[in-house]
């Protein structure tokens, strides 16, 4: 926007003034400058405050303090959007989960997903379903949107997949305070799907996303993920 103005402006005696097709003041360019300037200064800053806070949250969550863990982290919403920002840099928002049902369970397909730090959405050969693959460095991770009135309670995690020979390793299951780690087998190929569960996670009611992050591999690629079953601890499937 800033540079928009500057076409439209031309410099007079140190002041800069708007021509009058543009109709913005000389003073509103001024405070958008200004502001622009803030943003930039106080980046580090910011970035710093933010980290503070994800320590205190996280803290606040272990001792089961909820309502003061959520009211800093909408401390957390309101940095990232105070100087016109959004949430975290680079992160897309989940699509809405389509396939949900109190009686077995949630399921998060691959096409559902959110995904980065190199994890891609292609089809498998042959039934053209959706598949997870590019697990192969730190920071890859998938993220889904949980259907809005979700109960709270335990659930256990399982895992639609495939790998091959030497693949798998260790993965980390996440919703808003509470998280699981798991090993991850290897698997007979990667045409060949294998469900797994992994462990049972902890789930608040209403928390809003779930994420599935790579805390380690052992092969060249940790595995392809078909999709996530949350299913109620107790539940038959």
């Amino acid at each position: 926007m800033i540079r928009t103005l500057l076409r439209v402006a031309v410099a007079t005696g140190g002041c800069l003034v708007v021509g009058q097709e543009a109709g913005v003041s000389p003073m509103k360019v001024r405070l958008l400058e200004w502001r622009e300037s803030v943003e930039k200064e106080t980046r580090g800053l910011r970035e710093q405050y933010a980290q503070v806070l994800a320590k205190a949250e996280k803290e606040l969550a272990a001792k089961r303090a909820y309502g003061a863990a959520a009211k800093v982290r909408a401390e957390r919403g309101n940095l990232g959007v105070a100087m016109g920002g959004g949430g975290g840099a680079g992160e897309g928002k989940p699509r809405p989960v389509a396939d949900s049902s109190a009686g077995s369970g949630v399921t998060l397909l691959a096409e559902q997903a959110e995904a980065s730090g190199g994890v891609v959405l292609s089809k498998r050969e042959g039934d053209g379903k959706g598949i997870l693959s590019g697990w192969v460095a730190p920071g890859s991770k998938v993220r889904w949107k949980l259907p809005a009135g979700m109960s709270g309670g335990g659930y256990e995690v399982e895992l639609t997949f495939s790998g091959v020979e030497g693949s798998g390793g260790r993965i980390e299951v996440k919703e808003g305070y509470y998280r699981l780690g798991a090993d991850v087998g290897a698997g007979s190929g990667w045409d060949e799907l294998r469900t797994e569960v992994v462990g049972t996670l902890r789930v608040l009611a209403d928390s809003p996303v779930l994420e599935l992050s790579m805390a380690a591999m052992k092969g060249g690629e940790l595995f392809r993920l078909r999709s996530l079953r949350l299913i109620p601890v107790g539940t038959v499937p």
